[in-house]
């Protein structure tokens, strides 16, 4: 006779009531915050040598074990509330995370860090509101299209340009607007919007998501493509003619990674960029590294705990290591298709597989730049690289991914009737 949930979870016990949803995915959680804190604590060993640093590598290592007990604790938490509360509670989340990345641009406000300012201080912690904004854009994201998948191929996404026709183009304008323009795109290009003076690749890689979510969700490949467009000649007017958002640090960083790529003049050691000097530390680490605590290019890279925590691995663990961290950000991923294709609505599949592609393309754009296939981004390596706000941020959408996986195992995911012919 099967067995009822209730049954499983007494014959699970304490952990296994605690720990529910996709089990492979709480242990690729498990390993990578044990080597995130290993990879914290040796990187930052050279604080210790610095006169004019007041903190050692101890005091590192304890924040990064806060940040990923915190981390776990929102997982924790957030795991065990219904997928219907996602939905219901989705505008208030993403108006408190806009309001909060608007608030840290407001002088007094907001806090400058590494000449950018982007973060609020709470008191206990500095976070960047940013990192949470992009969590909850995709969450309204799925919901608005999981509501419509019974006619979003028939929907266009953006108004028609048939302004020779204007009495009977204006009707539809109006229409497409109202039912899907502002709707759906609305809060992606709103989010992208306020990310972008402080942060121009997260804005891009949000915008990247959405748009591969849109193409999941069913959306016209013709309007994805006017969509892509648009999307790039506002981009190129708001960075070039506008100078909206740090396109200096933007065009130096380009400029650099040109240099490097093309480039076959002499440098000195001191004067190389830090994207040279991360793949020193790839060169020396080889296939087995140095071994724990004995990486040389830590001293020399400005932030080898976030911005290059990949080329501080290689040096000290070897490439083979490095491989089998990739191998566990491609399976979050293929946990999320796994999980996008047991579920039961449009809402919860989307939300589960936009989340694992955030993800999955911060991971990939952390590591090409260490090996200088793209510019600098400061793309922290997730659940890796130190910082709270990239922990967080990481640990809600695991949170509300587990939440999904929970409920098709307990099968109690409800399917609403709008999205009842979104099939697999």
């Amino acid at each position: 006779m099967a067995k009822t949930v209730e049954t499983q979870q007494e014959e699970q016990g304490f952990w296994g009531k605690l720990f529910t949803g996709d089990r492979a995915l709480w242990t690729i959680i498990a390993l990578m915050m044990v080597i995130s804190i290993l990879v914290v604590y040796s990187s930052t060993a050279k604080m210790v040598y610095q006169g004019a640093s007041d903190t050692g590598t101890y005091s590192y290592m304890f924040k990064q074990i806060f940040f990923v007990l915190f981390g776990l604790a929102i997982m924790l938490g957030v795991h065990k509330i219904e997928c219907k509360y996602y939905r219901s509670l989705a505008w208030v989340v993403y108006f408190l995370f806009l309001g909060m990345t608007i608030a840290a641009y407001i002088p007094g406000i907001g806090v400058v860090i590494n000449g950018a300012r982007r973060w609020l201080n709470l008191g206990i912690i500095t976070i960047q509101p940013s990192e949470l904004l992009k969590v909850a854009t995709i969450l309204i994201l799925a919901k608005q299209l999981g509501s419509r998948q019974q006619r979003i191929e028939k929907m266009d996404l953006l108004p028609p340009l048939e302004f020779w026709r204007w009495g009977r183009t204006w009707r539809r304008v109006k229409r497409t607007l109202n039912e899907s323009t502002i709707p759906i795109l609305g809060p992606v290009v709103l989010s992208c919007a306020v990310i972008l003076p402080a942060h121009t690749s997260s804005a891009a890689l949000l915008f990247l998501t959405c748009w591969i979510m849109l193409a999941i969700g069913r959306v016209r490949g013709g309007e994805l493509v006017r969509l892509l467009l648009l999307a790039v000649a506002a981009a190129l007017l708001a960075m070039g003619a506008l100078n909206i958002g740090r396109s200096d640090t933007a065009a130096g960083r380009m400029d650099v990674w040109l240099n490097t790529l093309f480039g076959n003049e002499m440098v000195a050691v001191e004067d190389l960029s830090d994207t040279q000097r991360s793949m020193v530390a790839i060169y020396n680490g080889g296939l087995i590294g140095k071994g724990a605590g004995q990486s040389i290019m830590r001293v020399e890279l400005i932030h080898p705990e976030c911005d290059y925590a990949f080329a501080f691995i290689v040096e000290e663990y070897g490439l083979l290591f490095a491989i089998l961290i990739m191998m566990l950000y491609l399976w979050i991923f293929y946990r999320c298709k796994v999980i996008f294709d047991r579920c039961a609505s449009g809402f919860s599949s989307l939300l589960v597989l936009g989340l694992g592609l955030m993800i999955t393309f911060q991971a990939l754009i952390h590591i090409l730049v260490t090996i200088n296939f793209m510019p600098e981004t400061g793309q922290p390596l997730p659940l890796i690289s130190h910082g709270g706000s990239a922990m967080f941020s990481v640990s809600l959408a695991l949170g509300l991914i587990l939440g999904v996986s929970r409920e098709v195992a307990e099968k109690t995911l409800e399917r609403p009737r709008s999205e009842s012919l979104y099939e697999k």
